[in-house]
């Protein structure tokens, strides 16, 4: 893998303090410090990509190589740099791996991580050699992935509440964050907000939502007049508090709506304890009498594939997907009951039977009655596949709009000036081999209409429950 880094690194390490303090004059030095250093992360990064990415016959990688290394040694500036890296690395043309530079990953946007050793290398070692210098850890430090304090988010004044501005709507409440003061006071999804205190919204188009806002950040009680399904009207007292945005964004809820249908939504898998969480809530959805359920997965973009497993383990028992790098299966993923079915384990084992990583769970939920799924188009990596196996297996119906088909497993390396790019070095499979990288299609197409929601009407939701309603409860019932 080495093979062109090498020299690269030979070259920078000739370059002493005293070397460059000689040529320091001229600027000869430094300019040649820079230009060595480009070339060894440009040439690490060609080696990640042709040895370690899960398609060896994606590009023809030498090709691909010299149609960049000109531009990327010769770049007069870091931004220069980079934009050709992004570019050089958008040609692999999956959405996973990324040139991220010495910017990390954005919270909310976190593909699939999940441990993957595939040798050793003097370019590689993964975000978590950064964060825990005490040795390797188990894959998942990307930015925006649990254990990222940047994840959790600085709390601030807040009402609670994500809204958003609808023309011929007003300004529409499209989520309350559970545990605040919106979730209190008994605002719902799909409510408007008319008034704040004594000013009216009315007339002041997306500027409305300005004043929600700061009705939030001011730290003082607020009333906010509510239309509720185009006719219901109603006054709510908030006194807003300190509110971690980040990760209450990103947290699972649930609720049962008529017909015991329990309703589940997991916005993100990027927070740690997201799988456990989602097990208490459909525990305690059963115990208040939900026969089937729905799992609202639109807006999902991904995240943990361990915080995956362990949501999997609530619908399906056993080997649910596997792992496949360059014609071999890498890793297999499972979910285990264990103790009569009051522990549970989330399971990643290599080819050889290896434990790769486990993820427990105490006392998890057993959904056996029917179970829709919701997806759109920004339903991608963890979630995809969460939704692509349920419907492949026969567990599931999905329904919503097509999603892209994004389900490779990334894993971070670190340059030699301590760049990042994320390499996607495997692709996920069902157990039996059919592949989930098309996008899922599903069985009833609905899209969410905003306009309609300040109506009190969820598409979506409605055709979940239309197609769950009248079915006869039958344990272990798959449609």
């Amino acid at each position: 893998m080495v093979r062109r880094l090498l020299p690269a690194l030979a070259a920078l390490a000739l370059l002493t303090p005293a070397a460059a303090a000689a040529g320091a004059a001229s600027g000869d030095s430094a300019a040649g410090e820079g230009r060595e250093l480009r070339a060894a992360v440009f040439e690490a990064t060609v080696d990640l990509f042709e040895d370690y990415y899960w398609d060896e016959d994606r590009l023809d990688w030498e090709a691909w190589a010299a149609r960049y290394r000109q531009a990327a040694v010769d770049a007069e500036t870091r931004a220069r740099f980079d934009a050709v890296m992004r570019r050089m690395v958008a040609e692999v043309g999956d959405d996973h791996s990324r040139w991220l530079g010495l910017a990390g990953l954005e919270p909310g946007a976190a593909p699939i991580t999940a441990p993957f050793e595939p040798g050793g290398s003097a370019a590689a070692g993964g975000l978590d050699a950064l964060a825990r210098p005490d040795g390797p850890s188990a894959g998942h430090g990307v930015p925006g992935l649990e254990g990222d304090d940047r994840a959790q988010g600085t709390p601030t004044p807040s009402l609670g509440m994500v809204v958003r501005w609808v023309g011929g709507a007003g300004v529409v409440v499209e989520r309350v964050l559970p545990a605040t003061p919106a979730d209190e006071a008994g605002v719902r999804r799909g409510d408007v907000i008319v008034a704040v205190g004594d000013a009216p919204l009315e007339g002041l188009g997306a500027a409305g939502v300005g004043l929600v806002l700061g009705a939030g950040v001011s730290g003082e009680s607020v009333e906010l007049t509510l239309r509720r399904a185009a006719r219901e009207t109603l006054t709510v007292s908030l006194s807003p508090r300190f509110v971690a945005h980040a990760e209450l964004q990103r947290t699972p809820t649930a609720e049962l709506l008529d017909g015991a249908v329990g309703y589940l939504y997991v916005p993100s898998f990027t927070l740690a304890g997201t799988g456990a969480r989602a097990h208490e809530l459909l525990a305690d959805l059963l115990s208040r009498g939900a026969r089937s359920f729905v799992l609202d997965l639109r807006g999902n973009r991904g995240g943990s594939l361990a915080e995956l497993g362990v949501l999997m383990g609530a619908f399906l028992d056993g080997e649910w997907a596997r792992a496949v790098a360059r014609g071999r299966v890498a890793w297999t993923a499972s979910f285990e009951r264990r103790a009569g079915g009051e522990a549970g384990v989330a399971l990643l084992r290599a080819e050889d039977g290896r434990l790769v990583r486990s993820a427990p769970v105490a006392s998890p939920a057993l959904v056996t009655g029917p179970l829709v799924v919701l997806v759109d188009a920004e339903t991608s990596s963890a979630a995809e596949v969460a939704a692509a196996v349920l419907q492949a297996t026969g567990r599931a119906r999905v329904v919503g709009t097509a999603t892209a088909g994004n389900v490779e497993v990334v894993r971070s390396y670190v340059l030699p000036d301590r760049s990042q790019v994320l390499v996607a070095v495997a692709n996920l499979e069902l157990s039996d081999g059919r592949p989930l990288d098309g996008g899922i299609e599903p069985d009833v197409t609905a899209a969410l209409d905003v306009r309609e929601l300040a109506r009190g009407y969820d598409a979506p939701i409605a055709e979940g429950v239309r197609l769950l309603a009248g079915l006869p409860f039958s344990p272990g019932r798959w449609f």
